[in-house]
């Protein structure tokens, strides 16, 4: 069935989020509960006081965690000292996951006051003076490269980026991380009816994170995960356990010793106090995202506890392990995912197959628009006055069965128009007797004009589907659209 004019909102086939912070999720989340909520510790910008959070974190038997590395910063001692290149590799021998945080540190969005442009896809890595997107999120991953890492994630400087930088990112890593935080009630980003978790599937490109502050307390930083693997005001995490799987990446940066004071810094680490003023070190903006050790000790305590108290259900592990590591380097999948049915397509090749275009649709390979891991991808040429779309070949499916459905579309320089992501089912092998149809979207499309986002879900078959086709659609666009790594895996 071909798609027109704007996508309907159908009864849902699809696995709701995860609980906002006053909602009980609902019951279907708990039938995909695999392997129960995970936590996550990251630490930006590669501060020496990381090798100090490795002990407190081993102590608590969590050997997993993630640091982003500036790669021209590595070894610099001020303004804070930065780890080494042995250092780095002393975490990656414990098991930790070592990611990107760009070459120099500045805000990858050309409206930052760095103004920093796309450059060339081909960057020289040997000029550390002209810096562009290109050689900042290229060449951070291939020094870290040339030192035996495998960077697959990726941390935006400050949170910043824009459309251009997003899209490069994702072109260069599994997945890309900003500082996009709704349960922060002291940022722009505060949201109380915003999810504060990321539910799966897991996105690639939205990732919701707890950014720990200099002036955060051990008990405001619990209230927020309580909150946001729970719901309904829970801050203390007692009480059932919540249905889905959730995650909760935990943001820090420099971690200094208890009983200590950063310089510039005010001598009380306050609960929620408002963020000028360098969350109460104005002598020292670096500080104003340290916290301590104790402090560290004792949250990770907290959610050995939890883990304790319920087994099974709760992990604490490095951001690529919820995303996947690749397969030979050319493809990978979410962890909990048993085969592609349908096979995940990068389009690094020629042809199209099993992918098609609808009548009248005209698909063209692109080489600038594709995500990890080649930059290729299908272009879809857009008709003002039509609906073009890209579609699958017919695949078989069982009813009673969980499926991720998942495409990464990059809206190019779309204004007006709707780009969508949509399931269509059947009741034959064939495509012959259209039984229902689902989208992967919100109301009104997936995409308007938002850059490129993944979008995935988990589906399953309504009561007598045999078959379904995969459709990514552009109704009436003004501009092209990009499509890849298209997939339906089965759970």
């Amino acid at each position: 069935m071909t798609r027109n004019l704007l996508p309907l909102v159908l009864a849902a086939a699809f696995i709701p989020s995860c609980a906002a912070p006053n909602e009980v999720a609902t019951s279907e989340a708990a039938a995909l509960s695999h392997w129960g909520h995970t936590i996550s510790f990251m630490f930006d910008d590669g501060y020496a006081g990381v090798l100090d959070a490795r002990t407190v974190l081993s102590s608590h038997g969590f050997n997993r965690a993630t640091a982003y590395i500036i790669t021209d910063e590595v070894g610099q001692t001020t303004p804070l000292p930065r780890m080494d290149w042995p250092d780095i590799a002393s975490l990656a021998l414990g098991g930790w996951e070592v990611g990107s945080h760009t070459v120099h540190h500045q805000d990858l969005a050309a409206s930052s006051p760095w103004n920093i442009p796309p450059g060339s896809a081909s960057p020289n890595c040997a000029d550390h003076v002209t810096r562009t997107m290109q050689s900042e999120l290229l060449c951070s991953r291939e020094a870290l490269r040339s030192y035996g890492f495998s960077p697959f994630g990726f941390a935006f400087p400050h949170g910043v980026y824009d459309a251009d930088s997003m899209r490069i990112a994702s072109s260069y890593y599994v997945y890309a991380r900003s500082f996009w935080d709704p349960s922060d009630a002291r940022s722009s980003d505060y949201n109380p009816a915003e999810r504060w978790c990321n539910d799966f599937p897991y996105n690639r490109q939205a990732i919701r994170v707890i950014r720990v502050y200099y002036c955060d307390t051990v008990d405001s930083v619990w209230a927020r995960i309580c909150q946001a693997f729970y719901g309904n005001g829970n801050t203390t995490c007692a009480g059932p356990r919540p249905s889905g799987d959730r995650w909760v990446p935990l943001v820090f940066h420099d971690i200094y010793p208890q009983g200590t004071t950063p310089a510039g810094c005010t001598t009380t680490a306050l609960s929620q106090p408002g963020l000028d003023n360098n969350c109460g070190c104005p002598g020292s903006p670096d500080h104003a995202y340290s916290w301590r050790t104790d402090q560290l000790d004792q949250l990770a305590g907290r959610i050995q506890n939890l883990m304790t108290a319920n087994p099974g259900m709760y992990d604490v592990a490095a951001a690529i392990d919820v995303f996947g590591t690749p397969s030979s380097g050319t493809a990978f999948t979410q962890r909990g995912v048993e085969q592609n049915t349908q096979p995940q397509m990068d389009f690094a090749t020629s042809s199209y197959s099993p992918y098609v275009a609808g009548p009248g649709t005209t698909l063209s390979r692109d080489t600038a628009h594709g995500v990890f891991p080649t930059q290729t991808s299908i272009r879809i040429q857009n008709d003002p006055s039509a609906v073009r779309y890209l579609h699958s070949q017919y695949i078989t499916v069982t009813p009673g069965t969980y499926y991720i459905a998942e495409a990464t579309i990059d809206v190019g320089s779309l204004t007006s128009g709707v780009a969508g992501f949509y399931v269509d089912e059947y009741s034959d092998p064939y495509g012959t007797n259209w039984s229902s149809g689902w989208d992967i979207c919100p109301a009104g499309g997936c995409v308007t004009n938002t850059s490129i986002v993944t979008y995935n879900h988990v589906y399953w078959p309504s009561p007598g589907a045999h078959s379904v086709r995969l459709q990514v659609y552009l109704n009436y666009g003004n501009s092209p659209i990009f499509v890849d790594n298209v997939s339906l895996r089965q759970l």
